[in-house]
């Protein structure tokens, strides 16, 4: 897990310093963007250009310059494309730049009373038409009916106070299922991007919380047999290593969930629950 941060830094760096390198002044090159679907994969870079002279003019240079980066980042494969296209932007209009700007104003006011009363926000929203900011935290129903006027109003001088936005503040509660969902989005990453990067029989990942406990499901391309029964339990075991390890790292409680080991036909070849 330490490399794959590692690669994913390493990839990061060699995107960026692409991009900088080449979308600057007026040379032709629009943009240089990036696609990877797990860390261990190659990255597909691609450079598109004004037009077929530029393309002509520049590939070899575009190359080479990737290829200096690459170099720099530990990048040993990697796929190129340049293109010659048009950059697709959506302009902001003027309306979402004001909203961009007062949701931007109010998380700062918000997050810092929340910050001062232990809480840590879970998603922020705004309704222009009703001129409502909700802001939505992690709290047990009991605790969450005791806390959520006080904290209203603690929020809502604030914001009265150091801005002129005049909106009533709202504070709601995530159920906790959806919390611990969210917490365990680092954990399913890590089991994705590791199996796929040991296994070749993986295939795909899913997870569900409904029904509980949590099922953990890697998909693969093994058969029904003494070879696929074999290999399954090695995978499982991996799986679940992975799963253990980021967990305390996190810091997160432990909770009962089951390794589900899918066939090529998507039928159950393995499973094991840990409470």
């Amino acid at each position: 897990m330490n490399d794959t941060e590692e690669r994913k830094k390493d990839v990061q760096g060699f995107y960026h310093d692409l991009y900088n390198e080449l979308v600057k002044g007026d040379t032709g090159i629009i943009d240089v963007s990036m696609k990877q679907k797990f860390p261990s994969d190659p990255p597909f870079m691609l450079v598109l250009v004004d037009d077929k002279r530029v393309k002509d003019q520049r590939e070899k240079e575009v190359r080479n310059t990737v290829e200096k980066y690459a170099q720099k980042h530990d990048i040993i494969k990697y796929n190129l494309e340049v293109k010659v296209g048009k950059l697709n932007k959506v302009p902001i209009s003027k309306k979402e730049k004001e909203i961009m700007r007062m949701v931007e104003e109010f998380s700062n006011i918000a997050l810092e009373k929340l910050k001062q009363n232990g809480y840590e926000s879970e998603g922020i929203s705004i309704s222009r038409d009703k001129k409502i900011f909700t802001i939505t935290i992690a709290e047990s129903k009991d605790k969450f009916e005791k806390i959520k006027h006080d904290l209203e109003d603690n929020i809502q001088r604030a914001l009265d106070e150091e801005s002129d936005l005049k909106y009533k503040v709202v504070v709601e509660r995530v159920a906790q299922i959806e919390k611990t969902e969210s917490d365990w989005y680092p954990i399913f990453d890590s089991i994705m991007n590791e199996t796929n990067k040991n296994f070749t029989e993986v295939r795909g990942f899913a997870y569900s919380f409904h029904p509980q406990p949590l099922q953990i499901i890697i998909k693969t391309s093994l058969k029904k047999g003494k070879e696929g029964k074999e290999k399954v339990a090695v995978i499982e075991e991996y799986a679940q290593s992975v799963t253990e390890i980021k967990r305390i790292e996190m810091g997160l409680e432990k909770i009962p969930y089951t390794i589900i080991i899918r066939d090529k036909k998507h039928d159950i070849l393995y499973s094991k629950t840990y409470k």
